[in-house]
This record gives structure tokens, sequence and C-alpha cells, in this order.
């Protein structure tokens, strides 16, 4: 399994889009969250959106950490008008650690983590794995990312014009 880290300066808001899939009769959960024992789910810098999970970094908390499986292949961090996404090639197909998740934020005093942990593989002695991300950054991004409509527009909208 590959795992990419990339680590975002203090002060600004990991935004990560929630799955998409359905199934015709939509019977079927299209969505995994794994939370870490240190998560608390009422962190007020944790906001469960209809269609955005968001985690704001905060100089002064604690640790905090969450998953999810991001079919659409991105997430991003805005932070003093730079809109910074990160791209990768969701499979849907193969599994994921942490429950399903291939998108994770962690977050504590210092930073914000926006992670990419790549599908669980098993690799022979002389194989290889590779996981590619993408990374864009727009400036000045003047969205503001206070409702789900601001991030529809601003940000996945961005997130989306770049591969």
């Amino acid at each position: 399994m590959e795992w990419a880290l990339s680590v975002m300066a203090p002060g600004g808001l990991g935004i990560i889009p929630q799955s998409t899939s359905h199934q015709p009769d939509n019977l079927l959960p299209n969505r995994a969250v794994a939370l870490w024992p240190y998560t608390d789910m009422a962190d007020e810098r944790i906001h469960w959106g209809i269609r955005y999970v968001t985690l704001r970094q905060d100089a002064h908390a604690g640790p905090t950490k969450v998953g999810l499986n991001v079919d659409d292949g991105w997430l991003a961090y805005l932070n003093q008008g730079m809109l910074f996404v990160k791209r990768f090639d969701y499979q849907p197909r193969e599994v994921y650690p942490d429950g399903g998740c291939c998108v994770e934020m962690h977050t504590k005093q210092q930073m914000l983590e926006a992670e990419t942990p790549g599908p669980l593989t098993t690799l022979d002695p002389a194989d290889c794995a590779t996981h590619v991300e993408r990374w864009y950054l727009f400036a000045p991004v003047s969205v503001a990312a206070d409702s789900e409509e601001a991030i529809k527009r601003g940000i996945r909208a961005l997130a989306n014009s770049v591969q």
C-alpha cells in the first residue's frame, strides 16, 4: 500500500467531498467513514455536511482525524486565499485501508495532513506499486467555504477544472 501525506500550514480549512455513487434502490450504503479514538464527533472544527465534510485547522485545539471514501478523486485545503487541490485516481473495485477510506485528514496544533492512502496491494519481492497524486494550487481564491453551495460553486468547480 502506498500512502501520500501532504502537510498543510496552520489556519486553513480541509474539504472532502462525500461519495456520490448510488444504487438504483438506494438501499445499500455508499459511504465509508473512519474515526480515530481521539476524534470527537461533536468537535466544532468538523462540519458533517450533506455533500462535504470540512475540517478546520486550529492551532489551539488537540488532534482529530477523519477518513472517507471519495469517489470524486479529490480533496482540497483552503488557506489565506490559496486553494490546494489534490487529485488521485479512485479505484472503486479495490480495497482501501482504515475501513475503506481513500482520503484522510488529520489535524493537531501545528498543521493539517491531507492524506490519500492507496488501495491495499500484495506484492511479490520484485514487484512495485505506484500511487499518483496530481497537485494544483489556485491563487488568489476569493471563495468563502462557509456553505455547501459556496463549496460547490467555487471549490468543486476549481477541483473539477483539472484532472
